[in-house]
């Protein structure tokens, strides 16, 4: 009997540790606007005792507000026009500020589920594999994969706010990047079971 209380403790002990060495991490995906326009975010934010899943898809952009703005107008223009003196930094500064507008003018559904450690155990040794391994190895392909269309996405790796390494993708699958993949799937996953069909 106390071998079997033993076990249960170590098992217990080993839980705590991991969540508490989850405080504080944050996982960010952002897709770039693939040929059907459409686009979506999911963060992960690990606290304590739990996990919120955060998700954001894009509805739609007004053109009509965006054709009012005055300053979106000669950003256009100015990026339009492309006259030789204007040098690359100026470009960016203009990309940038343009996204902005596009950004203000743009409309979203929002949705988050908070879930506990203990409920999704998998979920959470997940988030742990993908915060030890490296952007390298998460950004690692199959070879011979080629893929002319589908979705780039963007995962960024925060601790505390603080960016600590990222990871590119084109339509993760599990032969290309199985981590990214596994991470995308299950949080799908969770999703749909909590009703939260966005995507």
């Amino acid at each position: 009997m106390k071998y079997v209380v033993l076990a249960f403790f170590l098992v217990f002990a080993s839980y705590r540790l991991q969540a508490q060495h989850l405080n504080g991490k944050s996982i960010s995906l952002r897709t770039s606007i693939p040929m059907n326009g459409k686009q979506f975010f999911i963060e992960t934010i690990c606290y304590k005792k739990d996990i919120k899943i955060k998700v954001k898809v894009r509805d739609s952009v007004s053109h009509q507000n965006l054709k009012k703005d005055t300053l979106f107008k000669t950003l256009t223009m100015t990026l339009m026009a492309r006259k030789p003196d204007i040098k690359n930094d100026t470009v960016q500064v203009l990309f940038a500020r343009l996204d902005s507008a596009i950004k203000v003018n743009t409309f979203y559904t929002t949705d988050s589920v908070k879930i506990k450690y203990k409920d999704f155990p998998n979920y959470e040794r997940l988030i742990s594999d993908l915060f030890i391994s490296s952007q390298r190895e998460l950004e690692k392909k199959a070879s011979n994969r080629f893929v002319l269309h589908g979705i780039r996405m963007k995962f960024e790796f925060f601790q505390n706010g603080s960016l600590q390494f990222f990871a590119d993708a084109h339509s993760p699958s599990r032969e290309s990047n199985p981590l990214l993949y596994d991470y995308l799937t299950t949080t799908k996953e969770i999703l749909q079971k909590s009703g939260k069909k966005m995507f």
